[in-house]
Parts: C-alpha cells; structure tokens; sequence
C-alpha cells in the first residue's frame, strides 16, 4: 500500500487523538486539530507548504481559543474564597468556583450545585471583582443564594464525547474496498476519483463514497414476454443476460439504473429479431437471435460502462393450440417416416430375396456344369481306358493266335462263350431260344474264326 501525505497527516493526527484521550491534556486535541487541517489540505491537493501552514494556523487558533476559554472562565478562585460556607442546612459545603456572571459552584452531598447573585435586602455597591465575590461568599452564608442542581463535568464524560467524535472521524475517513468492487467518491458533490480494493482514505464531511459497484460478472433475468413471429404467431419468450461493470464512472452517470436500461433493451431487441422470422425458425436459430441481441446490447451498454458478455433464451413457448397442431405434425412426421423405413425394408428384403435366388441359380448351374465336365471328362477317360483295354486284349489274343494252337484256343473259346449265352438264356427266361439248325453254332464258329484270321493278317 503506497502512503501519501494525506495518509501520513491522518495518522498523525490520530496518533495525537489517542495521545489526548491517554493524558487527558487538551493541548494534544489541539495539536490533531492542527494535524487533521494539514491532512484536509492534502487532499485538496495543495502543495506541501501549504498544508505546512494550514496545519500549523488551525493549532495555534485553536490553542489560542482554549487558551482565552481558561483565563475567562477559571476553575477555581484563589485559595481564600475556596472555604467553607455554612448555608444554615445543618452541614457546611465548599464553593468551588465561581463564574464569570456571579454564580457559585458548591459541592453538596456529591453533587454539584449552582447559586445566583442576589441583593439580600442589602444595597449593591460597584465594588472590585474580589470583593464582590467575597460579598457573595458571605451572601451564601446568609442564605440568600437559592441553590441550583447542575450536571456534574466530569472529565470522563469529555473524554467520552471526544472519543465519539474521534470514532465518527475514523469511520468517515477510512475506507475499506473489496476485492473485485471500486467505489465512486464525491468532493462536494463531483466526480473526484474511483476507489479500488484495499485501505482507502477520504476527506470527512467534503467527500463520501457515492456509488459501490461490483466488477463481478452479474447473471440478470430478463422478464418473460409475449413476442410475434413473422406468421403472426404468439410466442412467449424469456432469457439471462450475464454483464459486467467495466467502467464505475459511466456506470455512476452514464444512466440513472442501467440494469433496468439493459433489462428493457434486451426485451426490445429480442421483439424485433423474432419478429424477422418465422415460428420454425425461431427453434432452429436460437444462436442467431443471441448474437443479434448481444451485439445490439453492446453497443447501447458501452455508454453505461457496462460489457454485455452473454444472452441466453430460456423458454420458447407457443400457445396450446400451436404446440398441439406441431405435436400432430411430429407425430404424422414420425408415422410416415416409419412407413417409409418399412417400405424400404420390404423393398430391401426382395431385393435380397431375389439377389440371393440369383446367386444360388449361378451356383447351381455353375455346378452342374462342372458336375458334367467332370462327369464327360469321367466318361471320356473311361471309355479311353477301356479302349487302351480292349486294344490290348485284341493285340494279346492276336498275338496268342499267332503263337501255336492259338487259332485252336480261339475256337474253343468262342465254342464256350457261344455255349454261356444259351445258357444264361436258360436260365433267365422261361422260353428256350434254340437254334433251327445245330449246324449254324459250327457255322458261327467258323466265321468267327475268319474274322480272327482277317485281323490276325491286317495286324501283321
């Protein structure tokens, strides 16, 4: 914390209140006053001179004042008229002072009492003040002062009342600002300075804290309203501003309550941008609409030393028969978006049907194909292998018939398989096939043979 001179006065000058209310001499009291002048100058902003002189002109004044007050109203009278006076009341009281317009103070039962001039049938003379006061003293004793009770002055009570207006002057002198406040001060009703956080100082009775502002970011709700659509539909709308003071001095004098000039402002501006557009909107375009309040709010607010930092609508609320024809709409919506999504899903299904039946139809013929390939390529390699057989059954049995008795063995063996087959003819069928002429076996036999020769030749 940086101490000014200002600062400096201040403490001094209650370093001496404290010092007075210990001793109980008024010459300190004095010498705070003298202190609280310099102090007052200091704020005033005179050079340190000046606050020298006035310090020291209000001092001596005021030590001259009390000063004066002493040598015209002294406590006490000098030690001859401070005796005993006996007021014929039983007991004897002591006068202990007397004034400046011829009253006495006595003590009487511990408490203080007051006693007028009076002539007491005796005439006045114009006599030294000593001697008048002796004639009062004797006036006392004979009865003729009427006694007066009197608040008692104690010291204690004085040191009471100093110490009140010693508390009244701090409390009006030092200031204490929270963090994230300023406070506006006032000299004689103008604009002077702004007090930040921390132990502050001000001149009592010439400057006061006239506003306390918070620089805080503050939440305000905004009223709830009724505003128009484009379609001219109804639509109740509420919503939050967050703001902050930036600028204590426009806050203080840009606007008599700016927090009731942003509230109305922000009702204005939201009229007008939902007027622009229409109910479905309204609900898509919630960010729009904030922004287009905000910037609006911003501009008007820079005066009034207040930033607009955010606006949020709340509520959107239609009238009953809007929200019942859109739950309508939603719901229709909603049915026809889940016949489509059944149709799609019928449709989809066929389609799957079919690309499966296409594919397994692929798949069958596919493998029939290969099935026959495999089947002809089967058959092919059978029939060649039993051709490469017979082709060499034919060139073995040649090759026996060409050896010695193989035109014999080949009789015999045709004989037996000519012989097998009307034998199995016996066996499967219940008619006998024979032949009309037994000579036709020998005749079969011996073209067969023929035959054998014929090939037998060929293949040599």
């Amino acid at each position: 914390m940086t101490f000014t001179a200002a600062t400096l006065w201040w403490v001094a000058a209650g370093i001496a209140v404290a010092a007075e209310l210990a001793t109980g001499t008024f010459y300190l009291l004095m010498i705070a006053l003298g202190l609280g002048a310099g102090a007052i100058a200091a704020h005033l902003g005179l050079s340190p001179t000046w606050q020298v002189a006035g310090a020291a002109l209000v001092g001596a004044a005021a030590t001259a004042l009390w000063h004066w007050k002493r040598a015209s109203h002294p406590k006490s009278m000098p030690a001859e008229l401070n005796r005993d006076v006996n007021l014929d009341i039983g007991e004897r009281v002591q006068v202990e002072a007397w004034g400046a317009d011829g009253t006495a103070r006595v003590n009487y039962r511990g408490t203080q009492w007051t006693a007028p001039r009076t002539r007491c049938g005796a005439q006045r003379r114009r006599t030294p003040r000593h001697r008048r006061r002796r004639q009062l003293a004797g006036a006392l004793a004979r009865r003729c002062l009427p006694l007066k009770r009197t608040p008692s002055s104690d010291p204690m009570e004085i040191a009471l009342i100093l110490a009140v207006i010693a508390g009244i002057f701090i409390y009006r002198t030092f200031k204490i600002v929270p963090q994230q406040h300023a406070w506006v001060v006032e000299r004689l009703g103008k604009y002077d300075r702004t007090l930040t956080p921390g132990l502050k100082f001000v001149v009592p009775f010439i400057e006061r804290v006239a506003y306390k502002h918070s620089l805080k970011e503050v939440p305000l709700d905004v009223p709830s309203q009724v505003c128009i659509t484009k379609d001219n539909t109804q639509l109740q709308v509420d919503g939050i501003i967050y703001f902050q003071v930036t600028d204590p001095m426009r806050a203080s004098y840009g606007s008599s309550n700016y927090v009731v000039a942003i509230t109305q402002l922000a009702q204005t501006l939201l009229r007008s941008v939902i007027g622009k557009m229409e109910l479905d909107k309204t609900f898509e375009e919630r960010d729009a609409i904030n922004a287009s309040v905000i910037s609006a709010l911003d501009d008007a607010a820079s005066n009034w030393g207040v930033k607009v930092l955010r606006y949020e609508i709340k509520d959107l609320t239609p009238p009953a028969e809007i929200l019942r024809a859109m739950q309508a709409q939603i719901t229709a919506e909603r049915e026809k978006r889940a016949l489509i999504a059944a149709s799609e899903g019928r449709k989809q299904e066929q389609i799957n049907i079919a690309t499966g039946e296409r594919e397994a139809s692929i798949a069958r013929s596919e493998g029939e194909r290969r099935a026959e390939i495999n089947k002809a390529q089967g058959e092919a390699a059978a029939i060649t292998a039993v051709a490469d057989a017979t082709a060499d059954a034919i060139r073995k049995i040649a090759a026996a018939i060409q050896a010695p008795g193989g035109e014999q063995a080949v009789q015999l063996k045709v004989a037996e398989k000519a012989v097998d087959a009307y034998a199995q003819l016996a066996q499967k069928n219940n008619t006998m096939i024979v032949p009309g002429n037994m000579s036709e076996v020998s005749g079969l036999i011996g073209t067969a043979m023929a035959l054998l020769k014929a090939k037998g030749g060929t293949a040599g």
